[in-house]
């Protein structure tokens, strides 16, 4: 696969992810993204947040967002952390949870609910506002005068998620996109969850431990938090990802931002990503490589089962360079060449699991 062909497909899944239908994992498509990186890291696809909206889906009209709703650059080890925070020369931070929801942002004009837009590509979003009015989460009026704009996450708590959506969708974040945009039905909005981070427009708050204390103090549900040095944000991350299954909602990863948001500001952005803020994802279980050849390997009962040896990759501290195809139908279902890119999985973090991305046909 070369570099247009892993762009095309890395385009295709962000499609598909935006519009309710993921053709793979987040973490196999982090790996497509590293692998690219590491092939041309200066593509349009690295740097692209969101995907345009695909009118073909719901009935919403478009709206230009208040705040720029970017991305986040990320790191997955201590190690780039370190090195992040040392680049930037800043040590009093905040982090917080890194929530795997759908952004929304909600615009305030003297203290009622005007809009709530979804994210789209980050510039231009969809007006959902009927559907946002009706999340229980999302306060209609506020105690301010002025003009306000807040950006959060939309999420379904894992609870309900069970109870009542588990077997409609894959995930909760499915569950949360699908129930939040849905044009015809907006009953399932009451399920939903609205969880705030972000504001503009009010004067004196100029740390975002403020942020969140202001968003708590209008009535916004906001996420766990913590402010400290270096030493402690590492400690409040690693213990966040240990304790995550006991989270009520989703998340993959957190998100540090050096605290002075004037000192953000200053730093200002880049491709829509703000230098002063930096997402802390837990290291991909999923790499590419390339085939090398496959070996037909016979047991003592006679079984054969084919192996595919690839290019040395190294996941989790182990370099893996043979990947079980199990049996005949799934080798002739991947239908593998030499040099085709592949993705390795280490599923349950022991046994390696190879899939090969499917380009759609145009």
């Amino acid at each position: 696969m070369d570099i247009k062909q892993l762009e095309d497909l890395i385009l295709q899944a962000r499609k598909a992810y935006y519009n309710l239908d993921p053709i793979m994992s987040d973490s196999e498509y982090d790996a497509l993204i590293d692998k690219l990186n590491s092939l041309n890291p200066k593509s349009d696809n690295i740097t692209q947040v969101g995907y345009p909206i695909d009118r073909s889906v719901g009935g919403w009209k478009k709206q230009k967002h208040k705040i720029m709703m970017g991305s986040l650059n990320k790191v997955n080890l201590e190690s780039e952390f370190v090195d992040w925070v040392g680049i930037n020369s800043h040590s009093d931070l905040l982090i917080t949870h890194k929530l795997d929801g759908s952004s929304l942002e909600l615009v305030y004009f003297g203290g009622k609910l005007k809009s709530c837009v979804t994210r789209g590509d980050g510039i231009v979003g969809e007006d959902i506002t009927p559907n946002g009015a009706l999340i229980p989460t999302i306060p209609k009026t506020i105690s301010y005068d002025g003009d306000l704009f807040v950006r959060g996450e939309v999420v379904i708590y894992k609870q309900t998620f069970n109870d009542i959506y588990g077997s409609q969708y894959s995930n909760p974040r499915n569950a949360a996109n699908g129930k939040m945009k849905n044009y015809h039905d907006p009953s399932g909005c009451k399920h939903l969850t609205f969880v705030a981070y972000t504001i503009m427009g009010i004067d004196g708050v100029n740390y975002e431990n403020q942020v969140f204390e202001t968003l708590k103090g209008l009535g916004f549900v906001i996420p766990d938090y913590h402010v400290g040095d270096v030493k402690s944000v590492i400690e409040w991350h690693n213990k966040c990802m240990e304790n995550r299954d006991s989270i009520p909602y989703m998340i993959d990863g957190t998100v540090i931002r050096i605290n002075n948001m004037q000192v953000q500001r200053d730093m200002g952005d880049k491709n829509m990503r703000p230098v002063g803020q930096i997402a802390w994802k837990p290291e991909s279980k999923s790499k590419t490589t390339e085939i090398v050849d496959v070996e037909w390997n016979v047991g003592s009962t006679g079984r054969i089962t084919p192996v595919a040896i690839v290019k040395p990759v190294e996941i989790d501290g182990v370099t893996i360079t043979r990947v079980s195809l199990h049996n005949i139908k799934m080798f002739k279902s991947l239908q593998l060449k030499k040099s085709d890119i592949v993705i390795v999985t280490r599923r349950n973090d022991v046994i390696p699991y190879l899939t090969k991305p499917q380009m759609e046909v145009q």
